[in-house]
C-alpha cells in the first residue's frame, strides 16, 4: 500500500514537473494564454497573428451586436466601412497598413468585452474602439441576482475555465480544436440547408413580474455599478499598455418604438388611479383628433398624478413632436425610456457616464457622442429608422456616419499618417460605398425581411419593413407572410386573410403548417374561403 502511495505521488509530481516544463517552453515560444473560446475563433478567423509587421497599425473593435454588425453583418460592419474609407483618404498602399479586426458578439456585455480586451492585448492593437451601452441593461440575464452570483457548482466551473484560459499550453491546444471546428463546419456549410425564417410566434419575450427592473431601484444601481466598473478596467488596461482608446456612446431609436412595459406606482390609490385614467382616455382622445395641444395638456396632468407610467411619458413626446417642440420631445422619449420596466434600450445614465468620462480628460480616451452625431443628421434632431433599423442598431447609414468618427479621430491624433497626406476630397458620397461593399437589393432585401420579423411586436414598423421588403421581391413568400402574421395580430384581420389566401394558393403545404400551429387562424382562413367557394382540406388544420 505505501509503494503505491509513493509511485502515484512521484507520477503526480512528475506529471506536475512535466505540464510546467510545457507551459515555460510555450511561454519563451510566445504563446499567449487564451481568451473565451468566440474571441479565439473570431481571431482564428481574421488572421489575427502575434506577429506584426513593420510598419502595421492594428485597429481592433470590441463590443455588443452594433459593432458586430448585427442584421447588416457579414456584408456591412463598423470595420468595412473603415477600411473603406481609409483606401480613399490615404490611398491603397498606405491603407493596406491599417488591419482592423471586428471581436464583438451578439449579446455580450460589458464583463465579457473587458476581459476580451484584457485577453488580446498581447495582439498588440495600435487603437481599440468600443461600444458598450446597451446590454447590460436590456439583456433579461443580466437582470437576476441569482444570475449575476455563482453557486458552488457555478463557482468552479467558471474557475476552472479562468485557469485553463491562463495556461499557454491548454489554450494552444483549445485554438487547435477551434481550427478543426471551423474547418469541419465550413466542409458541412456546403451541404447545409437553409433554414427557413421563423415568422408566427406568439411567445412574448419577458416576464414582466421577474423581468421587471426599476429604474431607481437596488438592482438598477447593481447593473448599473457593474457596468461602470467594467468600464474602468478597460481604461486601466488601457493606460497601462498605453493603448489609446475610443468609446463609442450609445444610439437609440426612441421616437419610434413605445416602451415595452408601463407600471403605475405603487403609492397610487384608487382614487388618484381613476382620476389618471379619465385624464389618459380624454388625452387620448384628443391626440386621435390631431388636437395636440389639449392632449398635451391631459398627459401633462396624469403625469403629475403618476410620474412612473412610461407610456405617458411616450405619448407626452409625441405631442411636443407634433408641436415642434422637438427638445422637449427627445426629453420625453428618454424618460419613457427610462420609466419603462422592460427597456430595449440604455438607460440615459450611461451617456452622461460617458459625457463625464470625456470632461476627465484622459490622455489617451476619446469619447465620440454617437447620439448627437445621429441626431444632427436626423430630421428634427430626433433619431428614426432612417440611421438606427430597430431600437438600437444602426442602419447602413449609421455604420457609416460611425465609421467615419472612428476615421477622424484616427486622423485628428496622427496615429497612422501625418495630416497633410490625408485626401479628405476623395470623400466620396455613401452611395458610391454602398455599391462598393456589394450591399445590393437582394442584401437589403434580407436586411427587410429580418427587421420585420425582429420589431414583429411593434406593428406598424414590421407592417413597413414586410412593404420595404416586399417593394424589393414582390412575390416573396416570406415577406408576405411578415405582412399577413403582423395585420391578424394587430387585429386588421380582412387583411390577413385575404394575404393568408393567396398564400395557400400559392403555396398550400407552408400555410397548412402555420393553420397546424394556429388553429384558430385557420378556422376564419377556412370560413372565408368557404364562403368564397373554395376550400381547404380539414387535415391541414389539425393542431400539431
Amino acid at each position: 500500500m505505501y509503494l503505491k502511495i509513493k509511485y502515484a505521488s512521484f507520477s503526480l509530481i512528475t506529471l506536475v514537473l512535466f505540464l510546467g516544463l510545457v507551459e515555460g517552453v510555450c511561454r519563451i515560444f510566445f504563446v499567449y494564454p487564451g481568451a473565451s473560446d468566440f474571441v479565439e475563433r473570431r481571431i482564428i478567423e481574421q488572421g489575427l497573428t502575434k506577429d506584426k509587421s513593420s510598419g502595421e497599425f492594428r485597429v481592433i473593435l470590441y463590443g455588443e451586436s452594433t459593432m458586430q454588425g448585427d442584421a447588416l453583418s457579414p456584408k456591412s460592419t463598423i470595420e468595412k466601412w473603415i477600411t473603406t474609407y481609409l483606401e480613399d483618404l490615404l490611398g491603397k498602399d498606405t491603407a493596406k497598413r491599417v488591419k482592423v479586426y471586428n471581436l464583438a458578439r451578439i449579446g455580450s456585455n460589458s464583463q465579457f468585452i473587458a476581459k476580451s480586451f484584457a485577453d488580446t492585448v498581447p495582439y498588440k492593437p495600435d487603437l481599440a474602439v468600443f461600444y458598450v451601452a446597451h446590454n447590460d441593461f436590456v439583456q433579461l440575464d443580466n437582470r437576476h441576482p441569482r444570475r449575476m452570483s455563482f453557486g458552488q457548482k457555478g463557482f468552479l466551473k467558471h474557475y476552472g475555465r479562468r485557469l485553463v484560459k491562463q495556461s499557454a499550453f491548454l489554450s494552444e491546444l483549445t485554438r487547435l480544436h477551434i481550427r478543426f471546428k471551423i474547418r469541419h463546419h465550413l466542409r458541412d456549410d456546403k451541404f447545409k440547408k437553409v433554414t427557413p425564417p421563423v415568422i408566427e410566434t406568439w411567445e412574448k419575450f419577458y416576464n414582466p413580474q421577474y423581468d421587471a427592473i426599476v429604474h431607481d431601484s437596488l438592482l438598477f444601481e447593481t447593473l448599473f455599478g457593474n457596468w461602470v466598473g467594467n468600464i474602468n478596467k478597460i481604461v486601466r488596461v488601457a493606460e497601462r499598455h498605453r493603448i489609446p482608446v475610443i468609446f463609442l456612446e450609445g444610439v437609440s431609436n426612441l421616437k419610434e418604438y413605445a416602451p415595452n412595459e408601463s407600471v403605475h406606482s405603487p403609492s397610487l390609490d384608487p382614487f388618484k388611479l381613476s382620476q389618471w385614467e379619465v385624464d389618459d382616455s380624454r388625452a387620448t382622445r384628443a391626440f386621435a383628433a390631431k388636437k395636440y395641444k389639449e392632449a398635451r395638456a391631459f398627459y401633462q396632468r396624469c403625469l403629475r398624478i403618476d410620474p412612473e407610467y412610461a407610456l405617458t411619458h411616450y405619448r407626452l413626446g409625441q405631442c411636443y413632436e407634433n408641436l415642434s417642440r422637438f427638445e422637449k420631445a427627445r426629453k420625453s422619449y428618454s424618460m419613457a425610456n427610462d420609466k419603462d420596466r422592460v427597456p430595449l434600450r440604455a438607460p440615459s445614465e450611461v451617456n452622461q457616464f460617458y459625457d463625464d468620462l470625456e470632461k476627465a480628460n484622459f490622455k489617451d480616451i476619446t469619447v465620440i457622442k454617437t447620439a448627437e452625431i445621429f441626431e444632427k443628421f436626423s430630421p428634427n434632431g430626433l433619431i428614426d429608422s432612417c440611421l438606427v433599423l430597430d431600437t438600437m442598431h444602426p442602419t447602413i447609414e449609421g455604420q457609416a456616419l460611425i465609421a467615419l468618427e472612428i476615421v477622424k479621430v484616427i486622423y485628428d491624433k496622427g496615429l497612422v499618417s501625418p495630416k497633410e497626406s490625408w485626401h479628405w476630397n476623395e470623400l466620396g458620397p455613401t452611395n458610391e460605398y454602398i455599391d462598393k461593399l456589394g450591399l445590393d437589393k437582394d442584401f437589403q432585401f434580407s436586411v427587410y425581411l429580418n427587421k420585420a420579423i425582429f420589431v414583429g411586436r411593434f406593428y406598424d414598423k414590421a407592417i413597413e419593413y414586410s412593404q420595404k421588403a416586399l417593394l424589393i421581391r414582390p412575390d416573396s413568400i416570406e415577406a408576405k407572410r411578415a405582412l399577413a402574421w403582423t395585420y391578424w395580430r394587430k387585429g386588421e384581420k380582412e387583411k390577413a386573410i385575404d394575404l393568408y389566401e393567396e398564400l395557400y394558393e400559392k403555396s398550400p403545404e407552408v400555410i397548412a403548417e402555420v393553420f397546424k400551429k394556429y388553429p384558430d387562424l385557420g378556422n376564419v382562413v377556412l370560413v372565408s374561403r368557404r364562403r368564397a367557394g373554395r376550400r381547404i382540406p380539414l387535415q391541414s388544420l389539425q393542431p400539431v
